[in-house]
């Protein structure tokens, strides 16, 4: 227990500083503290260098670093190695500032190192902001904010972004930031067939299927199907900049839409991702049965065939008298998709 409180460094850690050193790392532990009210230029409450840090039911609130790096700021030693960041408990690391009033709480550096949780309260609350270098790194991988070794599944609401367009989501037993803000369904202020109310979508993970549930989702990553997808309920899908493609050695369509369903495709991505690779007699991207309704909003569909038939991108199917197929095409983009016919 206990408090820091108040306390000023003109350099780093306005509360506590730990420095690892050739002869091995600094190992901290904090447990049921209160660290509120301090400043420092990097690490307002906290910096560390090649430190194995452990924050048990802590709270750190209110801390001010006036030059950047967040509340707590742990990063490589040349002598002692990468840190390790440990949270457990009901630990809250929320509400502290940079300069300008920036949010930033846990500052994630460019060095492969992950938060490892353990026995995470309900009520914890912990908010993370990357490090532009770890985030535009091509290795995506380092956008997981926790370790392989913890089992964070279900905790992404424990954890939020300081950065308002990111969100934390859960991906197998890892926790990953992703890039993306709620937004109307054609994605720009602009578009038609759209009344410009932002939606809330769910993050999806998965690299092998899309959704099977009614409701609006991103993608975290690019999906390659094995197989037709089969599109069973009224989904909008937004492509994040990703793209959806068919693989496998025997050739088969990207998406089947179901009788009376409706598939919303859109992009807020400066650069639309694209659904391509399909190869199917009669729509090789996407078939869209009686009664259902294909809308287009942003994405490209490109680079599918039809070989044997019509609709190397896009075939409405059979239809009944008062139950037509329907494709409404309110922008994106169908070009160099091929047919025999």
């Amino acid at each position: 227990g206990g408090e820091i409180v108040n306390n000023t460094a003109a350099g780093e850690g306005g509360a506590i500083y730990c420095q690892g050193a050739a002869v091995g790392k600094v190992t901290a532990l904090l447990k049921d503290v209160s660290i509120t009210g301090n400043t420092a230029k990097n690490g307002s409450a906290i910096a560390g260098y090649g430190t194995d840090m452990v924050i048990d039911g802590a709270v750190i609130t209110g801390n001010n670093a006036t030059d950047g790096y967040g509340a707590v700021h742990l990063t490589n030693s040349s002598s002692a190695g990468l840190p390790s960041l440990t949270i457990k408990g009901s630990t809250r690391i929320c509400d502290n500032t940079s300069k300008e009033s920036v949010a930033q709480n846990v500052y994630l550096r460019e060095y492969d190192y992950y938060i490892e949780i353990e026995n995470l309260a309900d009520d914890a609350r912990i908010g993370v902001t990357m490090e532009d270098a770890r985030w535009n790194n091509e290795d995506q991988s380092r956008r997981y904010i926790t370790s392989t070794d913890s089992d964070a599944f279900g905790y992404n609401d424990r954890f939020f972004s300081d950065n308002g367009t990111r969100v934390v989501v859960p991906d197998g037993t890892r926790l990953l930031l992703c890039d993306h803000e709620n937004h109307c369904l054609c994605g720009t202020d602009s578009g038609s067939g759209c009344d410009h109310t932002a939606l809330t979508w769910t993050a999806w993970t998965d690299a092998d299927s899309l959704p099977t549930k009614a409701g609006n989702y991103f993608l975290t990553k690019s999906v390659e199907l094995e197989s037709a997808a089969t599109i069973n309920a009224n989904i909008k899908l937004c492509l994040n900049g990703h793209n959806i493609t068919a693989v496998g050695e025997t050739g088969h369509r990207l998406i089947t839409l179901a009788a009376g369903k409706t598939l919303s495709i859109t992009d807020c991505s400066d650069i639309p991702g694209r659904l391509n690779g399909g190869v199917k007699t009669s729509g090789g991207c996407i078939y869209i049965s009686k009664g259902a309704t294909f809308d287009l909003y942003n994405g490209i569909l490109e680079g599918n065939s039809a070989p044997n038939d019509g609709g190397g991108a896009v075939f409405l199917g059979e239809s009944a008298s008062d139950s037509y197929a329907v494709f409404n095409m309110y922008g994106g983009m169908i070009k160099g998709n091929s047919t025999a016919n």
